[in-house]
């Protein structure tokens, strides 16, 4: 349960991913930081898995704020991001989560975003 001064933005319970794609815009402009967690619990041999948060622009385009390393394996991935973080970028208003999974694999994973 997240601290009381934190807001969940996003979760999703553990599920199968065997496809790239990505959330619905998510509101972020009433916090300063985002905490970005994956917990990877099965993935398939031979997949990648990429995590991306990104910031979508004046233009409607997405922004990379964050970019997973290539995943293999099972494990967390967390990130910190906002002003005087680990990952020290602007966020704007909305975000997204995107995926990349590699073609006909999967992988099982549970993914959440607090903002503070």
């Amino acid at each position: 349960m997240p601290a009381s001064n934190e807001q969940n933005k996003y979760s999703a319970a553990s599920a199968v991913y065997s496809a790239n794609g990505y959330t619905a815009d998510l509101f972020v402009g009433d916090v300063t930081e985002l905490a970005f967690d994956a917990d990877v619990t099965a993935i398939d041999v031979g997949c990648t898995l990429n995590l991306y948060v990104e910031r979508k622009g004046a233009d409607g385009n997405y922004y990379p704020i964050f970019s997973s390393a290539a995943i293999t394996a099972v494990g967390l991935v967390s990130q910190s991001i906002g002003e005087g973080l680990s990952d020290n970028a602007s966020f704007g208003n909305l975000v997204r989560i995107r995926w990349t999974v590699t073609a006909s694999k999967t992988a099982t994973m549970s993914i959440s975003l607090l903002g503070k």
